[in-house]
């Protein structure tokens, strides 16, 4: 008997413990399982508050973006606003250089043409006396009848050279003098072609800022005239305000104004060609010669 009750008791007390530690465990784990409970709901709390705050942020970054683009907005205004002031500038600058450039352009040109008329008369009269002499050698050479001989000890060659060059200048007069009537022909028929300024027949048309055409030479001395006179550059057509002084060669009416020319010039010598030259008669040898 008391060999049994030894041998139990061991095992009940054992047996206690077990029921003991697990109890503790359980409410362990139970400790354990609040306060991950606990802890998981602060980690949600969180998680919520940060997507609040994310939230938030998305916002204010969105209200960023937005006063940033009207920042942007704000500074391309005003530095439109800074180049238009700028290029007002610039132009203003660049109308003074052109008028200048132009003023003594004009006056280099008025000192050319002084000396272009200047060389056109000494040309002229060198023409004149070459005629002269041309007439006194013809009256001579069928006056006195002769074939092949020297005159005031001028060779054969040299009387050619001679006729050649007189010949040559006149061929150049008559035709200058041709064309200039060709072209107060075309001025007469074709008023389009005309400088609305000068009113001539235009060599250099040029487009102007008010879309009209003009002699480059005619809206050029406008320009210097109104520069002159200090007042604004208004168009000669429509007296408004010109928006710049830029010249646009108009080629196209150029090339027809020359066609209408040189075809006038050709309907003249056709004309010339189909009206016989009068006869003359040759006193000193008898003969009749054609001109």
């Amino acid at each position: 008997m008391n060999t049994n009750t030894t041998n139990v008791n061991p095992v009940d007390t054992s047996a206690g413990f077990w029921m003991e530690d697990i109890l503790e465990l359980q409410q362990w784990l139970k400790q354990r399982e609040q306060e991950l409970s606990e802890r998981e709901e602060r980690l949600n709390t969180k998680v919520k508050w940060l997507d609040e705050r994310e939230e938030k942020l998305l916002m204010l970054q969105k209200e960023l973006i937005e006063e940033q683009k009207k920042l942007r907005d704000q500074q391309d205004a005003l530095d439109s606003l800074n180049e238009k002031l700028t290029d007002k500038d610039e132009r203003q600058r660049n109308r003074d250089e052109f008028l200048q450039h132009w003023k003594k352009r004009l006056e280099a040109q008025e000192v050319q043409l002084e000396q272009h008329n200047d060389q056109l008369h000494a040309h002229q009269k060198t023409l004149e006396q070459w005629q002269k002499e041309l007439e006194e050698f013809e009256a001579k050479k069928y006056s006195e009848n002769l074939r092949g001989l020297k005159v005031f000890d001028f060779s054969i060659d040299e009387l050619q050279d001679l006729m050649l060059t007189i010949e040559e200048a006149s061929k150049r007069v008559h035709e200058a003098l041709e064309r200039r009537e060709a072209e107060e022909a075309v001025a007469k028929a074709k008023n389009d072609y005309c400088c609305p300024i000068g009113f001539e027949l235009m060599k250099d048309p040029v487009v102007a800022a008010d879309g009209h055409t003009y002699e480059r030479v005619k809206i050029q001395d406008w320009f210097a005239s109104c520069q002159l006179a200090g007042s604004t550059f208004k168009s000669p057509k429509t007296n408004l305000e010109l928006d710049h002084l830029m010249l646009i060669p108009n080629h196209a009416l150029k090339s027809v104004i020359q066609d209408a020319v040189d075809n006038t010039v050709a309907s003249m010598r056709s004309r010339e060609r189909a009206v016989p030259p009068p006869a003359e008669v040759d006193d000193s040898i008898g003969v009749v010669r054609s001109c």
